[in-house]
C-alpha cells in the first residue's frame, strides 16, 4: 500500500476528491482515509504538524511513503497537483 502523509485538512481535501471507495478510520488518534487511485491501494494520513504528532504505527502497512503538502504554495508558477521531488534525503537527529 502507498501511504501519503499530510499535515493539514486543506492538504487532505485534494486526495479525498480523487480517492475511490474511501473508508475512514483512526490510528493513534489520527484520521486515516483508505481508497483507490488508478488501481493503487492508497492510505492518506493526516499527521498533524511537527514530529510530536507523528506515530510510527501510522506506517505499519506501507510499502511506500509520500509526504505531501504545500511546499510550493507561495510560488505562483506552480499549479495545484504539481509534483516536486527531492534529489537527496537528509536525516536530522536531536543532539542530547
Amino acid at each position: 500500500m502507498i501511504c501519503v502523509m499530510v499535515s493539514l485538512k486543506k492538504e487532505i481535501d485534494y486526495f479525498l476528491d480523487i480517492l475511490q471507495n474511501v473508508k475512514k478510520r483512526k490510528i493513534s488518534g489520527r484520521a486515516v482515509y483508505r481508497g483507490w487511485i488508478n488501481g493503487n491501494d492508497i492510505e492518506v494520513i493526516k499527521t498533524g504538524i511537527g514530529s510530536k504528532s507523528f506515530d510510527v504505527k501510522l506506517l505499519e502497512n506501507c510499502s511506500r511513503v509520500i509526504s505531501a503538502g504545500f511546499c510550493g504554495a507561495l510560488y505562483p508558477v506552480l499549479i495545484r497537483a504539481t509534483l516536486l521531488c527531492q534529489q537527496s534525503l537528509c536525516w536530522l537527529t536531536k543532539s542530547s
